[in-house]
């Protein structure tokens, strides 16, 4: 007969997932079992024990079925109650959906105002450029050189005026210098007149100022007298003084004197302990055998920091009999009845703070003697340590460099290669770059063309700008009655402002004739009304007809 086991769950506290702790069988059938020991549960103690066992699971179902039913009625009042406008989400709503509509709106002006200054912006930039054009084209030289030229009509259409003006002046002022001498004579006399008053006024003033002054002097006079008697009872009261202080400084003096001597005899007695010391150290310094000289470096920084103890010692010595010497005239000055009794008592202070410190420097040399002899100790291990370490780091390197010299010759074979493959390669790239050249210099003869046939065209547009600005100028100028011949030649045909022919073949320049040699100097023009003229001009003292050069034409 099959056995069956039965078990009563986990048991209370154990976790999920754990193993379960063995628990006693139950075995039913094969006879074996006592049926009185045998415990049924009935239908409500198995479900108490069930919902025992999973109150956990119960009770986190139940609290998610809660939350979710929560949610679930949270949206369906949402969404019960989004179109409503008496409740405070509604009018929120309401609020932003007006915002947003009223920030569209916004946005939308924005952009047709942006767009607006846009297309000002653009007609702004177009004048200015427009004015920049003009600008630029007023600075060029031909239109700077008529310029100058039409400057050069009106200053002469200025000086006939004046001339003119000048004539006018001349007839108008005739029959007026009688006049102008009866005024400029009566001027004369009133500012005689006037200046005679004002010598008298001076003369007043100058008086009364004498008397003022004799006045303040006779006052001074009698303020130094009162003053010089002042000084001399001052100068009794200071000699007075004086001679006390020569009698105190005499005093302090001798004192300053008798702690001098007790100073000296200090610094005697110590420079005496000094040489005794260095007498020490000399013979512990001969007792010491070979090894001690690497040490010698940090015995001298012990001894130098001794000797800078010792100084730091005597400051402070003489620290404390200055301030001795300041409590003592302090002292002095406040009560001098018991002078003996106090220089006493400083002396004896003084005595024992030195015995003191000779204790202390006694305990410190003792200190040091002893550091010395631990350092020496460290020194030899740290050295041998040292040693072994330097043999190690020794052969390390050895092994180093050998595998460092193999690892160069691969290194060099392997260059060797890539040099060989590297100049295969810079060949082809040379040949590239070749082909390359010829084909942008071919490029760059035929851009050339085409830009100086775009520059014949544009030099032919400014030419015809210029002459019809020139002829409404020059049209101007006659209506108004300037003499023109100055515009005329600045007008002439052909840029460039030389002396020379136009050459219509490069756009109608006019260049200069200049010399061939290095100063490239400017030719005259030979241009007259007759042959003689310009014969004369070719062949008078200043003419270049000797020269044995090839002038030549630059242009």
């Amino acid at each position: 007969m099959a056995s069956a086991t039965i078990q009563h769950g986990r048991r209370s506290g154990q976790k999920r997932g754990e193993q379960a702790a063995p628990q006693r069988e139950f075995v039913v059938g094969g006879g074996q079992t006592d049926l009185r020991n045998v415990t049924v549960l009935t239908g409500e103690d198995w479900s108490r024990i069930t919902r025992q066992l999973h109150r956990r699971e119960i009770e986190e179902q139940a609290a998610k079925q809660a939350r979710d039913e929560r949610a679930n009625l949270k949206v369906r009042s949402r969404e019960l109650i989004k179109d409503w406008d008496n409740t405070l989400l509604g009018a929120r709503q309401k609020k932003l959906d007006e915002r947003n509509r009223r920030l569209a709106k916004e946005e939308e002006e924005k952009k047709a105002l942006d767009v607006e200054e846009a297309r000002l912006a653009a007609e702004h930039r177009k004048e200015i450029l427009e004015k920049a054009k003009i600008q630029q084209y007023y600075q060029t030289d031909r239109v700077k050189n008529f310029h100058s030229a039409l400057r050069l009509t009106e200053v002469l259409k200025e000086r006939e005026a004046q001339i003119e003006l000048n004539r006018l002046r001349a007839r108008a002022n005739e029959g007026q210098d009688q006049k102008y001498l009866e005024i400029w004579r009566k001027e004369h006399e009133d500012a005689i007149r006037r200046d005679q008053d004002e010598a008298a006024e001076r003369i007043r003033k100058r008086q009364e100022c004498a008397t003022y002054q004799r006045e303040q002097i006779r006052l001074h006079q009698e303020q130094h007298g009162r003053e010089a008697q002042l000084e001399d009872e001052e100068g009794l009261e200071l000699r007075r003084l004086a001679v006390a202080n020569a009698l105190e400084k005499k005093r302090l003096d001798q004192i300053a004197k008798q702690e001098q001597r007790e100073l000296m005899h200090d610094n005697l007695k110590q420079i005496a302990d000094v040489r005794r010391m260095k007498d020490v150290q000399r013979l512990f310094d001969e007792e010491e055998d070979e090894d001690c000289r690497v040490f010698a470096a940090a015995k001298k920084k012990m001894m130098r920091l001794r000797a800078e103890k010792e100084r730091e010692i005597h400051e402070e010595k003489q620290r404390n009999l200055n301030r001795i010497k300041e409590r003592l005239a302090a002292e002095l000055a406040a009560k001098r009845s018991d002078e003996e009794e106090r220089l006493y008592n400083a002396v004896q202070e003084r005595e024992e703070k030195l015995a003191s410190e000779e204790d202390s420097k006694r305990r410190q040399r003792q200190t040091m003697q002893e550091s010395i002899k631990q350092h020496r100790e460290d020194q030899s291990r740290r050295l041998a340590a040292e040693a072994a370490e330097q043999k190690q780091r020794d052969m390390e390197m050895v092994r180093a460099r050998r595998e460092a010299d193999e690892l160069f010759q691969q290194r060099e074979r392997q260059r060797a290669q890539e040099k060989l493959a590297e100049e295969r390669r810079r060949a082809d790239l040379l040949a590239s770059q070749a082909r390359n050249r010829e084909t942008e210099a071919q490029k760059a003869k035929q851009a050339e063309l085409e830009y100086e046939a775009a520059n014949l065209q544009l030099l032919e547009q400014e030419e015809e700008q210029f002459q019809s600005y020139a002829t409404k100028v020059i049209d101007h100028c006659e209506r108004g009655g300037r003499n023109t011949l100055p515009l005329r030649k600045a007008a002439k045909a052909g840029a460039g402002g030389g002396l020379g022919p136009q050459l219509p073949g490069r756009g109608g320049i006019r260049p200069s004739y200049q010399t061939a040699d290095k100063r490239g100097i400017q030719l005259p023009n030979f241009r007259r009304n007759s042959a003689a003229q310009v014969k004369a001009g070719q062949t008078g003292p200043d003419s270049v007809s000797g020269t044995q050069k090839n002038l030549g034409m630059v242009w």
